[in-house]
């Protein structure tokens, strides 16, 4: 049964009570014991249930994994939006802004990363469609920073991969430190190692073309 669609009686209390227990059980197995070290006996014992039970709420381990990465893009996208509609932020001061906000908030969740990162490639549609859809948010932002020469003038396509792949690499490498204020330097080192160095490259450009014209 899919643990993202409407099932009889999704709405009453009780059931939503029990199916946030699960994936509260899950979390905490998948950060201590990782994906294969976590058996459905266990989540089911965490959340005080029968295996069977889970089943009427998830399909098996991925999808509650795809349900907890669900969970936490919505407050992504929360962050998203406060960073841009509500301070204003536009381009790569944005970007930094949403990384601040994102470790300051999932220090306590940093062990789900790694956990998502080795299970990526077998995520569900619908969550792969969502990172896609932010991929290209990302993309737009990157599109106004090329165009206030913030960034490189290249496809933002390749500016946000570039990004990507270097955010990602880092989150899973402080992901792992046991000294979870170390996750909060996450948005210094990026910054150091791709936003600066780019806005260095756009600068070196702009002088070039000036010196053309």
């Amino acid at each position: 049964m899919n643990g993202n669609s409407p099932t009889p009686g999704s709405h009453d209390a009780v059931w939503q009570a029990k199916h946030k227990s699960i994936l509260l059980s899950a979390a905490h197995l998948f950060e201590h014991e990782g994906y294969e070290g976590t058996t459905m006996k266990a989540i089911a014992a965490g959340a005080g249930c029968s295996v069977g039970y889970l089943y009427k709420h998830f399909a098996g381990k991925q999808e509650m994994l795809d349900g907890l990465v669900m969970t936490l893009l919505d407050k992504f996208e929360a962050m998203r939006h406060q960073a841009r509609e509500l301070e204003g932020r536009v381009g790569l001061d944005c970007l930094r802004r949403e990384l601040t906000l994102i470790c300051r908030h999932f220090i306590d969740h940093r062990a789900l990363i790694p956990v998502f990162a080795e299970r990526e490639a077998h995520c569900s549609p619908p969550l792969d469609e969502r990172m896609r859809t932010i991929r290209c948010l990302d993309q737009s932002l990157l599109d106004e920073a090329r165009l206030a020469g913030e960034v490189p003038d290249m496809d933002p396509a390749l500016l946000a991969a570039v990004i990507d792949g270097a955010v990602w690499s880092v989150l899973k490498l402080f992901a792992g430190n046991e000294r979870g204020e170390s996750f909060l330097l996450v948005p210094d080192v990026v910054d150091q190692l791709v936003f600066t160095p780019m806005q260095r490259l756009a600068r070196e450009q702009g002088r070039q073309k000036e010196s053309l014209s």
